[in-house]
């Protein structure tokens, strides 16, 4: 930047030091105009259109320049946006694996407890069947019965238990 600024102060000065040399009258003809001028004029009028018409040029870059910038953070936003997308997508399939995988193991586990409550019926057809194998006297504790449950057990009792 400084060094525009430099290149145009020189081309000022150079600009005015012409405008002194040359002061004689000059005939300028514009489409059907025609006018009788100083050379100083011109030069004058010549170095502020050119100045004027760098501005405008000036002004368009930098706007083409920061559309561009704009457009690339945007491309930058949305590049980043579809990465995250794409990571989410694939802990969603992950997931989502894994629910398929649990929904087969929730299936074997409901077919294995179907098979146990099968062996258990069976099982329990086969003690029916023969009670003398299983006799159920022999589980129950008469002297629990026979004791008076509001005093403590006695020595004895206690031995037994």
């Amino acid at each position: 930047m400084q060094v525009y600024i430099i290149i145009a102060l020189a081309f000022a000065i150079l600009a005015v030091g012409f405008t002194v040399q040359n002061n004689a009258t000059v005939t300028i003809h514009i489409l059907t105009h025609t006018y009788q001028t100083s050379i100083a004029w011109v030069a004058i009028v010549s170095v502020f259109l050119g100045a004027l018409l760098m501005a405008v040029v000036d002004i368009i870059i930098r706007l083409t320049r920061k559309s561009k910038k704009k457009e690339v953070a945007e491309n930058n936003k949305n590049r980043g946006q579809n990465e995250m997308l794409s990571a989410y997508e694939r802990k969603l399939e992950t997931i989502q694996g894994e629910i398929v995988n649990l929904k087969s193991d929730i299936q074997k586990l409901y077919t294995r407890v179907s098979e146990m409550e099968e062996s258990t019926k069976e099982s329990a057809e086969h003690i029916e069947e023969s009670p003398e194998m299983y006799p159920t006297e022999a589980y129950t504790d008469t002297t629990l019965s026979t004791t008076d449950k509001s005093q403590p057990p006695s020595k004895e009792t206690k031995e037994e238990i």
